[in-house]
């Protein structure tokens, strides 16, 4: 009996490859939810890619209408995706296939779904719903190291995911709905940066080429992603991760970018919504992708400071909230991504204790300091837990250092001074560091 339904499983599946090589969709479609950990796997897989790619050429090369072809590039689109392995790691069988398919994918791309996004050829709907294929199959396409470097060095495709990504928040009609969860460039742009910063990071400037050094708009596009996917209606935290990771990582590998965003005041937005976060008590629903945001955003906060003289950009960061934002940060602990070591516990041992050693540091401190005390956030000061112990540290080197400055002239500020005011001088710095 069994060898018998075999028999007939096995003329089923010659049936089906047989109806998708004449051109049937469905069957095609049905061939390419195959399940990565199937036995079968890599001896099936290679003739299904076989059977995609002959139908994407045969639509390539025979004339059509462009409905006609957008709808066989709708389909070829989902047969694409429903490749994605259901774990991570990608099947050599399947790395080999992707490479080899990426030239017909990208004459599908250029022949009708980038045209109906960049040119608007379609209404909004048609735009989104395009928008969201191609995004769709690079995301799936990038998950092979081989692939994703065979893409962004193909002529002309970095200006399309750059120019996608900036129409999304130029042109709001096109933005990814709710329910259109990774549907954003953004999703697929931020593994495109990791990607970069494990390789070459020459190839970031490659990439980046089509921007003609227009540093300043690339950076705007990547806040204005940034508030839009946090300031929705209802946020989309994978897409708030992935746009915190993408100022984070340009501004950490390229120089101008980090200036530019520092230029258009990244520091404050990413210390309001970090703020905002640190705020919320954590629910078990979204807890762990919050926790990834604070984290990012923290991330993205030390290196900013670390990597530039920081005095100003640490006044932005304070007046945005920061001190509320870390003493709050007690509860969503549990949740971080990574060593809070790394990221965390450096703004209370070392950024903020460093520079209070500036007068217009250290004012905006004190005057956030008050207003822990009044809210009655630094109530768990006497726990002995390693917050608190750092917390108390810091608060105690802090007020030191604000009676040592009472009694220099001028005493405290009424407002910022920049840290090349000629008073900072008169502190008595050994002193001070002698306190830390």
């Amino acid at each position: 009996m069994s060898q018998v339904l075999t028999r007939s499983s096995d003329y089923n599946s010659k049936a089906m490859y047989k109806r998708a090589m004449g051109g049937s969709l469905d069957d095609l479609n049905s061939l390419t939810k195959i399940d990565s950990g199937d036995p079968q796997y890599n001896s099936q897989i290679g003739r299904v890619l076989d059977i995609l790619l002959y139908r994407m050429n045969r639509s390539i090369q025979s004339p059509t209408t462009p409905i006609e072809l957008f709808s066989l590039s709708t389909a070829y689109c989902c047969c694409l995706m429903n490749l994605q392995p259901s774990e991570d790691e990608i099947p050599d069988s399947l790395s080999k296939g992707f490479t080899r398919m990426w030239p017909a994918i990208w004459k599908i791309f250029g022949s009708t779904l980038v045209p109906s996004v960049t040119r608007h050829t379609l209404n909004a709907e048609g735009c989104r719903f395009a928008n969201s294929l191609v995004v769709g199959v690079c995301r799936v396409l990038g998950l092979d190291n081989i692939t994703m470097l065979q893409m962004i060095t193909t002529p002309g495709f970095s200006s399309v995911v750059l120019e996608i990504w900036s129409m999304e928040v130029e042109h709001p009609d096109y933005q990814p709905r709710h329910d259109e969860d990774g549907s954003s460039m953004s999703a697929f742009l931020d593994r495109v940066l990791i990607f970069i910063n494990n390789q070459d990071k020459d190839m970031l400037e490659r990439f980046l080429a089509p921007t003609n050094g227009d540093m300043k708009s690339l950076a705007s596009t990547a806040l204005k992603h940034h508030h839009h996917s946090f300031y929705q209606t209802r946020p989309d935290w994978d897409c708030v991760i992935w746009n915190t990771h993408i100022i984070t990582v340009l501004s950490g590998i390229h120089d101008p970018l980090r200036h530019a965003f520092l230029a258009q005041h990244s520091i404050s937005a990413i210390t309001k919504l970090l703020a905002t976060l640190a705020a919320e008590t954590p629910l078990s629903a979204t807890a762990s992708l919050k926790g990834k945001v604070i984290s990012y955003s923290l991330w993205n906060l030390i290196q900013s400071i670390d990597t530039t003289d920081g005095v100003t950009w640490v006044i932005q960061a304070l007046e945005a909230k920061l001190m509320l934002a870390l003493i709050r940060c007690e509860r969503w602990l549990p949740f971080f991504h990574d060593d809070p070591e790394d990221f965390f516990y450096p703004f209370l041992k070392k950024v903020l204790p460093n520079y209070s050693a500036y007068r217009s540091v250290l004012c905006v401190i004190d005057k956030y300091l008050g207003k822990i005390q009044q809210l009655g956030l630094d109530a768990g000061k006497s726990q002995d837990t390693p917050l608190w112990k750092v917390w108390n540290c810091f608060v105690e080197l802090v007020e030191s250092r604000i009676e040592l400055l009472r009694l220099t002239p001028g005493g405290l500020l009424r407002a910022h001074e920049r840290c090349q005011n000629a008073a900072v001088s008169l502190i008595n710095f050994r002193s001070l560091e002698s306190t830390i």
